[in-house]
């Protein structure tokens, strides 16, 4: 049984946001300084919000980290096969 509340304050919701924004540029940054790395980032970004359960064995950042580099990954190669 989880013993985690699920409703943040304003506070901590906007802490949360933070981090995760930064996670996000943090990833995109590995990848060049286009900003679409890091739309790209955060479009895996929301992937991961909408597939993640609590029951999963991953913590949130780590899952979250998966989804944003494999979206940079498919821009880059969707990229690369445009030029």
């Amino acid at each position: 049984m989880l013993n985690k509340k699920l409703i943040l304050t304003k506070e901590e919701d906007l802490k949360a946001y933070n981090y995760y924004l930064a996670l996000a540029k943090s990833v995109a940054s590995k990848y060049g300084d286009k900003s679409e790395y890091l739309v790209a980032s955060l479009m895996g970004l929301a992937k991961a919000f909408y597939k993640f359960t609590p029951t999963d064995k991953y913590k949130f950042s780590t899952y979250a980290t998966y989804f944003m580099k494999e979206e940079v990954e498919n821009y880059d190669d969707n990229s690369a096969m445009r030029k």
